[in-house]
Formats: C-alpha cells, sequence, structure tokens
C-alpha cells in the first residue's frame, strides 16, 4: 500500500504537518519488519510521514496476521519505528523456568501492558540463577546464597561473603587470605597462649587447633640446721609432663575449659620434701601431670645423695606425649668436703635451675613453665634453709583453618 498525499502536508518533509488539524494515517504493508533503514518509500524514495504504521503481511502458511509497527520519528536519516502488538489475540507474554503462586506461567503484564522485573538473593536450591514468578505480573531473576558441603557441586553454587578477619576482597573483588596465605595446604589463622586457669574461645573460621600443654614443675626440697663438719643436701623438683594433640571444631565447639597447673611450692626450711606441680588440662579431652617434690635434706656428716622429684607423669589424651625431666639429686661428699642440692629440672618450656653452692644456699624458683625449683644446701653450721618453688604450667594453642 502506498502513502497517501495530504492536503497540508509539506511536500519536502512528509513529517510536518502545515494544513487544517486533520490527518490520514499512512500505513504501509511489508513481508517483514521495519529497520532503521526504512526512512525511505521504495516505490517512489520519499520519507515516511512520521505517523505511518508498518503492517506485516499475513502469514500464508497460519494465516496469522503480523506484526503493527508505528514511526515516532526520523533522526539524521534514521527511522524509529514503534511495535505495537503481536499481531494474535494473546498479549506480551515471558515464560520462566519457575513460578510459585500467586505467580503464574507465562507472565502477562498489567492491564496497561507493564510487566515488573526484580533481582533477588534466595535461599540455596537446585538452579544457582532462576528466572521465577512470585507474584501477578512480575518475575524475579534470583541468584541463590552459597552453601557449605561435603564436595563439589554446581548446583549449591551461589553468591557469598567472606569473614573479614581471615579473608580481604579488592575493589575488583578478589578474594585473598588474610595475612598473605597461599591457596591450598594448611593456614594458621592465629595462636593463643593460655597461663591462667580460664576459658579458651576459638577464633572465628577455626577449623582445627592444636594444643600444647606442660603440668606445674615441682619444688625443691628443704635441708635441716647443719652443724660443725655436717651437710644437709636436697634434692631438685621434677619437670611437669608434656602431651600434644589436635582437635576439630566440633569437638571445641563454642570453647573449653583449661586449667593451668600451679608450680609446686618450694619445701619449708628444714628436711622438708617440696610440693608437687599441678596437673595442667584442656576440659576433660587432655591432661598433663606436674612434677613431684624433690626430697628434703637432713644433717649427715658422711657422703649422702638425696633424690630428686619424679617427672610428671600419667596424663591422659593427645596425640603423644614426654613425661616431666627428673630433678636433680642433691650431692655431698666429706672426702671433697663439696656439696651441691639438687638442681630443677628443665623441659620443653623450661631451662631449669643449676645445683646450689656448697658454701649453703635456698632453693631457687624454677625458669620457663614447668620447670623444677632446686633443692637448698647446707654445710657447717648453718640454719635450715627453703627449697625453691616449682614454676606454674602453661597451655599454648595453634589454630588452623584448610585451604
Amino acid at each position: 500500500m502506498s502513502s497517501t498525499s495530504l492536503t497540508g502536508l509539506s511536500p519536502n518533509n512528509p513529517s510536518r504537518y502545515l494544513g487544517a488539524n486533520v490527518a490520514i494515517a499512512t500505513v504501509v504493508s511489508r513481508n517483514r519488519q521495519p529497520t532503521g533503514a526504512d526512512y525511505r518509500m521504495p516505490e517512489n524514495g520519499k520519507l515516511y510521514p512520521f505517523n505511518t504504521f508498518w503492517l506485516i503481511g499475513i502469514n500464508p502458511t497460519t494465516g496469522t496476521q503480523g506484526d503493527m509497527w508505528y514511526l515516532s520519528k526520523i533522526v539524521a536519516n534514521v527511522a524509529y519505528w514503534i511495535q505495537l502488538n503481536e499481531g494474535s489475540a494473546t498479549p506480551v507474554s515471558f515464560q520462566v523456568q519457575a513460578n510459585t503462586a500467586p505467580g503464574v506461567n507465562p507472565v502477562l503484564p498489567t492491564a496497561g501492558g507493564l510487566v515488573t522485573v526484580n533481582g533477588a538473593i534466595v535461599a540455596n536450591h537446585a538452579v544457582p540463577l532462576e528466572t521465577r514468578t512470585r507474584a501477578l505480573n512480575t518475575f524475579n531473576i534470583e541468584a541463590q546464597y552459597a552453601t557449605t558441603a561435603a564436595s563439589t557441586t554446581a548446583n549449591l553454587s551461589g553468591m557469598a561473603h567472606f569473614n573479614s578477619a581471615q579473608f580481604t576482597v579488592d575493589a575488583n573483588g578478589f578474594v585473598s587470605l588474610s595475612g598473605g596465605g597461599g591457596g591450598g595446604g594448611i593456614n594458621v589463622i592465629q595462636t593463643q597462649t593460655i597461663t591462667a586457669t580460664g576459658t579458651y574461645t576459638p577464633t572465628a573460621g577455626t577449623q582445627y587447633a592444636n594444643f600444647q600443654i606442660m603440668g606445674g614443675g615441682g619444688g625443691g626440697g628443704g635441708v635441716a640446721i647443719t652443724g660443725s663438719s655436717q651437710f644437709a643436701e636436697a634434692g631438685g623438683g621434677g619437670g611437669g609432663e608434656y602431651a600434644e594433640g589436635v582437635l576439630d571444631a566440633a569437638t571445641i565447639g563454642a570453647g573449653l575449659a583449661i586449667t593451668i597447673g600451679a608450680g609446686g611450692t618450694g619445701a619449708a626450711a628444714g628436711n622438708n620434701t617440696g610440693g608437687t606441680g599441678g596437673t595442667t588440662s584442656v576440659a576433660a579431652l587432655m591432661t598433663a601431670i606436674g612434677g613431684a617434690g624433690g626430697v628434703g635434706g637432713a644433717a649427715s656428716a658422711i657422703s649422702l645423695n638425696t633424690a630428686g622429684g619424679l617427672g610428671g607423669t600419667g596424663g591422659t589424651g593427645g596425640a603423644y606425649r614426654f613425661r616431666g625431666n627428673f630433678g636433680g639429686s642433691g650431692y655431698a661428699s666429706t672426702s671433697d668436703q663439696l656439696g651441691y642440692g639438687g638442681d630443677g629440672a628443665g623441659g620443653r618450656f623450661s631451662g631449669g635451675v643449676p645445683q646450689n653452692s656448697s658454701t649453703g644456699a635456698a632453693g631457687s624458683v624454677g625458669t620457663g613453665y614447668g620447670g623444677g625449683g632446686s633443692g637448698a644446701s647446707n654445710k657447717g653450721v648453718n640454719v635450715a634453709r627453703a627449697g625453691g618453688a616449682g614454676t606454674p604450667g602453661i597451655v599454648f594453642i595453634t589454630e588452623y583453618i584448610i585451604m
């Protein structure tokens, strides 16, 4: 169908109306959709009037009338055609992947021709990204959030965010393990040192924690009053037991009670045995026994050896453990006129305390953690002397995450 010339339209610019406020719409029929290049009529090379209707011809196979388009404007030899309908009784609709009542599929527009499209985050399910209608005239483009799984599963992928204490995310969304940790393997989150009885609370994200525990060290023995040509030499305190083991997050839970074994008391002045170190424990899961106190020294005019305290042993739990070192024996030799109090036991976290002077001295306090105190020493006319105290135990915790 060709265009119709109307009095009042500009012959040089059909889009411009110069006459009375009346017009007849121009309609053309073609067997294809219009494009931006269709700004002139191929029959005569004239511009299409701005209100031209373009009707696609009837499909000879189905008998269905084609779509109708409307020319809204021509700018710089580009035609702007607007589709008005689909040429069938059914209005424009959208087929989506799923529907939840009251939404219906396909999604139809409102009476005003509006279909609302929303973006949404939803719980994990079978499809990571899905179109779904949940209300009339509306559908969502839904992305599910991520979840944990025992193995890789495409259907369980989704949106995620990260613990800021463990990960960093740059301006491009690139995620890195905090502290420059590499991808893969075992990465340390944090270490904790516990020196007082209380509660261990794991750092967020901890999957495993390695516990190193030490019992308290034993106290050194005391010595009696000595007279002329007499010695009194006490034994040193034994070291605390050491144990180590790994616990997983499920076992740790929200936290575990920690008990730190106290150091054994140094023996009171006189022929007295030092106190035994206390037991260090991680709830009821791991224990490390404290070292025994050194034996006290009686006055003697003959050579002697006084036993040091036994190292702590007999704890439970953990992957492996080591008995605490024995305290040194007190020693006196009348032939050499020498005598020494026993040394306090050292260990994994203690350097030990050396023997006391042969001229006589009180015992010294142990060193580090779980160390035994040294035994007292006497020679010749001297007052009674006390033994040195052992040092408390400790718990070292290293927390890990498996990447």
